[in-house]
C-alpha cells in the first residue's frame, strides 16, 4: 500500500438477509434495476481505488460479481460488525491511512458527498469517529425502516455519548428520534488500537461496532456526528418492503 492510499473503505457485506426470504446473498439484490453493493461501492471509489469488502454467507458469489475490482476478507463466523471489521485487520500494513471509512454494503443510496463529508470532519476535527445520522419526525411510513436503528445518546453538550441498538434499548431510548445509519470514518491507528477491545454483552452476542463509541468516550476520544441532509440516503434494505420503497423513489 503505498503513502497515497490515505484514505480506505471497508464494506460490511456478510450479511444473510435472512428477513428477505431470498436464495443470493442480501447485497446482490437490485435495486432500481442496479445491483445493491455496485451503488455502494461506487460511492467509494473517487476516496479509495479498491475498496475492502468483507464477505461471509453466500461470500463466493460476491467475488463472483465484483471480480478483481475489489479486495475481499472473510467473516468466518457471522459475530457482528465490529467482528467483522476485526477481520480485515490483518489484510493490510495501515501504517500510511489515516482514515478508514466503514459503509453497509445493503444501503445502496449513500452518496459520495457523504462519504468525503465524513472524512473532512474527521482530518478538521482529528476525531477517533465521525458518524453519520438521521432525524426523522416519527417512526411511521416512509421513515418506518429506521425503528431498528440504533438510538443516538447525546451529552448536555451536543456530543455523542453512545449508541444503543434497539434490542438493547429501554422505553425513553426507543423514543428518541435520531438515528445511526451505519456510516463511519475512523481515525486508523484508533480503530486497530481499541477494535479488540469490544465485548459482546448484548442482547444480540454479538459484537458491534458501534460500541466503540463508547469506548472512545471512555478514553475521552472524541467522536462527532454529521447528519444527513436527506433522510433517504440512511435507507438500508432488510425487507422486500424497503426494497420497494427504494426502488420507488428511484
Amino acid at each position: 500500500m503505498g503513502h497515497n492510499e490515505m484514505n480506505r473503505v471497508i464494506v460490511l457485506a456478510g450479511g444473510k438477509g435472512s428477513r428477505m426470504n431470498i436464495s443470493l446473498p442480501k447485497a446482490l439484490v437490485e435495486v432500481a434495476g442496479r445491483i445493491m453493493i455496485d451503488r455502494v461501492i461506487d460511492a467509494t471509489r473517487s476516496i479509495c481505488a479498491k475498496p475492502i469488502v468483507v464477505i461471509g454467507h453466500q461470500g463466493e458469489e460476491i467475488k463472483h460479481h465484483l471480480g478483481e475490482s475489489v479486495e475481499y476478507v472473510w467473516q468466518k463466523k457471522q459475530l457482528g460488525t465490529g467482528h467483522a471489521i476485526e477481520s480485515a485487520k490483518d489484510l493490510k500494513d495501515w501504517e500510511f491511512c489515516d482514515n478508514i471509512v466503514v459503509v453497509p454494503g445493503d444501503h445502496p443510496l449513500v452518496s459520495k458527498k457523504t462519504i468525503k463529508n465524513l472524512i473532512e470532519k474527521r482530518n478538521y476535527t482529528d476525531s477517533s469517529i465521525v458518524l453519520a445520522t438521521v432525524s426523522v419526525p416519527n417512526f411511521e411510513g416512509e421513515y418506518s425502516s429506521f425503528y431498528n436503528c440504533g438510538r443516538i445518546i447525546r451529552n448536555q453538550n451536543g456530543g455523542v455519548d453512545s449508541i444503543v441498538e434497539l434490542k438493547d434499548a429501554n422505553e425513553k431510548e426507543r423514543r428518541i428520534k435520531e438515528v445511526n445509519v451505519s456510516f463511519y470514518c475512523f481515525k486508523s491507528d484508533w480503530l486497530w488500537l481499541n477494535i479488540s477491545e469490544l465485548g459482546n454483552m448484548n442482547a444480540s452476542k454479538e459484537y458491534y461496532i458501534t460500541d466503540l463509541i463508547e469506548l472512545a468516550r471512555e478514553g475521552n476520544d472524541l467522536v462527532t456526528a454529521i447528519k444527513l441532509d436527506d433522510f433517504k440516503e440512511g435507507l438500508g434494505v432488510n425487507t422486500l418492503e424497503q426494497k420497494e420503497f427504494i426502488d420507488s423513489l428511484l
